[in-house]
This record gives structure tokens, C-alpha cells and sequence, in this order.
């Protein structure tokens, strides 16, 4: 199940305010059966987020569209896009806003 919470300020996470910052945080990393993603968008944008394999795959969508500024949190349950859950191994974040991409690698454990 894919959850998407929008807040002003998430709670117990790095400060995603400041220029030069990260705009992308994964928790916890290394994971188990849930990842909480969080962005920030500056402007209204068109976005991507996906999660990729080490070969370069689309695995999942996390979320698409056109979002408002803002941030948000979401939350993936390591599963594919049939639903299955993925195995063991390490992940690609890539978060696309506009013309800008942040990458970051999360590591699925047992």
C-alpha cells in the first residue's frame, strides 16, 4: 500500500530548507519491509519518483504528476509494481523535478 502524507515541516528528519540542500532524505537505510521518503519541491512542477534496480530497471513508481511547492512524505512498502515484494539488495531513489534529478542508494536487509 502506498501512503503520501503532505506536511509544512516533517517530524525527526534533516532540514530540507536551504539552498545547495538534499531535496530527497530516505529513513530508515537500511530498511525492512518499509522506506519513508521525503522531497521537497520549490516551485510547481512535474515529477517522477521511481525506485530502480542496480541494472538501471524501473521497479516501481512511487509517485508522478504534477505537485505543488512543498514537502512531502511517503512511505513505499518494497513491493514491485505487480505487488510482489522485492528481494534483498540495494535500490535506487531517483527523484526527478523538471530538469533536476537526485539519486540516492537504500539498502534492503531481511
Amino acid at each position: 500500500m502506498l501512503k503520501i502524507y503532505y506536511t509544512e515541516e516533517p517530524a525527526n528528519v534533516p532540514s530540507l530548507t536551504g539552498k545547495g540542500q538534499a531535496a530527497l532524505i530516505t529513513y530508515p537505510n537500511p530498511f525492512v519491509d518499509e522506506i519513508s521518503i521525503i522531497f521537497r519541491i520549490d516551485r510547481k512542477e512535474k515529477i517522477h519518483l521511481g525506485v530502480y534496480n542496480l541494472l538501471g530497471q524501473q521497479i516501481e513508481i512511487i509517485t508522478r504528476g504534477v505537485q505543488s511547492p512543498g514537502r512531502y512524505h511517503v512511505k513505499w512498502d518494497v513491493t514491485d509494481r505487480s505487488g510482489k515484494a522485492v528481494p534483498n539488495g540495494m535500490y535506487y531513489i531517483i527523484l526527478d523535478i523538471g530538469k533536476d534529478r537526485q539519486v540516492t542508494k537504500i539498502m534492503k536487509t531481511r
